[in-house]
């Protein structure tokens, strides 16, 4: 187990210094935007100290506090949302009746996802403390991203002191915004964001940027993707694209010049809030539910792919591993491990290709510890981690070594077993895709791509 350990340390380091040092044609990685990469040892940060709120209360009975993402910091736009905030309230006569506060936590939001998660639950619960001894009766938390976490502390602590027999104060009105919430490796996020709030509300978008893209269960969950004017394949600026669209429900001139004007709030966003007069109930949109806007259904579709169809494995010519099992069916293939697995494929490409989309499903018993390494013409693209999958089918792109011509090509499958119960998985819908990149697009979609992989491994070869 020690070599086993020392090799996928070894791997994910290699993995986070190529992440975090690539550069986008054209501009740097925001770290926030892209989201989770591979996880892997970090030097330990000092302990997070709950950020300065002082002077918390004004003798208002409510308070907005805004929460960055990962990497960022408040004056990347947090400040701007909380100009914007106090613009609206003087206008509709409440500036008395509020206080907004850019949460300042730059100093621990990373180096990793992981450690922007922990570090902004913990300062959270600070937070939390602060905001019940300065008596507030309103709370509107915003969380972007990682800052879903700190939140989320917040809430938690609140809730726990309200809970305590030795408070006799009452129980504070909490209205939760999540804005493409990183969900965490594990996606336990999912399960546990904003069930201490009356109201939970989260805008999210469904692209590339891995441990996001999911509803929650305590809130309800509208998708804003199809209303974005300028659809992309940038991961960066497809997951910034709730936080930018809520902001501009707060203040138009927040929209930013090259998709100006934002006029899809459906009213949803700002408009559904404490500081309106507005906010939703759970009893008419419960939690857990899922709005798509436009409510029409019509949507901006990227002209940027062409999907292939998918491929049907059992017609492909193939050779097999002589351990473990190969089958093949229609257009999926399962495969099971005594020891290593595998399987290669002669795929066939009638136009140029430059990136693979599948989904795999393990199958496997309990206690299972399976490790997908995925090959084109021999070089490994893409790894799926049985340890960090949730049940069900999971979907991946993971990009070619380069932009392949038509003709035939090698494509292999190989399961490794970690523990002594076998693995065993589903793989199918198998499919070969062109991007007709725009400038950065690129660099940014691979790593959206290869944040998929979680705790890379090797196995014996």
């Amino acid at each position: 187990m020690t070599a086993e350990k020392s090799i996928r340390s070894s791997v994910a380091a290699v993995l986070v210094v190529m992440l975090l040092t690539t550069t986008a044609i054209g501009g740097s990685i925001d770290c926030e935007a892209v989201g989770g990469i591979a996880n892997a040892l970090s030097a330990p940060l000092p302990p997070p100290r709950p950020a300065d709120l002082d002077p918390l209360s004004q003798g208002k009975p409510g308070l907005v506090c805004i929460a960055h993402g990962w990497g960022s910091r408040p004056s990347v736009w947090a400040e701007d949302m909380k100009t914007a905030i106090q613009r609206r309230l003087v206008e509709n006569g409440q500036a008395d009746d509020w206080d907004v506060r850019a949460i300042q936590w730059s100093e621990y939001a990373g180096p990793l996802p992981h450690d922007a998660q922990i570090n902004g639950w913990l300062i959270g619960r600070g937070i939390g403390k602060a905001i019940k001894a300065a008596g507030y009766e309103n709370v509107h938390f915003i969380g972007n991203s990682a800052g879903a976490w700190l939140i989320e502390g917040a809430m938690e602590k609140m809730r726990s002191i309200e809970d305590s027999p030795l408070y006799s104060g009452g129980a504070a009105t909490i209205h939760g915004t999540f804005l493409d919430s990183f969900l965490g490796y594990s996606r336990e996020g999912a399960l546990l964001l904003g069930d201490k709030a009356n109201w939970t509300e989260q805008y999210l978008n469904m692209d590339l940027v891995p441990f996001t893209n999911t509803s929650l269960v305590n809130g309800y969950n509208i998708d804003v993707t199809d209303v974005n004017p300028a659809p992309t394949l940038n991961p960066a600026e497809a997951h910034s694209w709730p936080r930018r669209w809520y902001a501009s429900t707060i203040d138009a001139d927040l929209a930013t010049p090259e998709i100006e004007p934002y006029d899809y709030d459906y009213g949803w966003g700002f408009e559904q809030s404490m500081e309106m007069g507005t906010l939703p109930s759970h009893d008419t949109y419960p939690r857990g539910d899922e709005l798509v806007l436009p409510p029409s259904g019509d949507a901006n579709s990227s002209p940027l792919i062409r999907r292939d169809a998918v491929q049907r494995l059992e017609n492909l010519k193939a050779v097999v591993s002589d351990s473990g099992l190969v089958s093949f069916s229609g257009t999926e293939l399962s495969i099971a491990t005594d020891s290593t697995a595998w399987t290669t494929l002669a795929l066939r490409a009638e136009e140029s290709v430059d990136f693979l989309s599948l989904q795999t499903e393990f199958t496997s018993a309990a206690g299972a510890e399976g490790l997908l390494s995925v090959f084109w013409q021999g070089e490994l693209i893409g790894m799926v981690d049985e340890r960090h999958e949730s049940d069900g089918l999971q979907d991946f792109v993971f990009q070619l070594p380069d932009t392949f011509g038509p003709g035939s090509y090698e494509l292999s499958f190989r399961l490794d077993p970690f523990t002594e119960t076998a693995s065993s998985m589903v793989i199918g819908n198998v499919a070969t895709l062109r991007v007709i990149p725009e400038p950065s697009t690129i660099v940014m979609l691979c790593l959206g791509a290869f944040g998929l992989m979680l705790h890379p491994r090797r196995g014996k070869r």
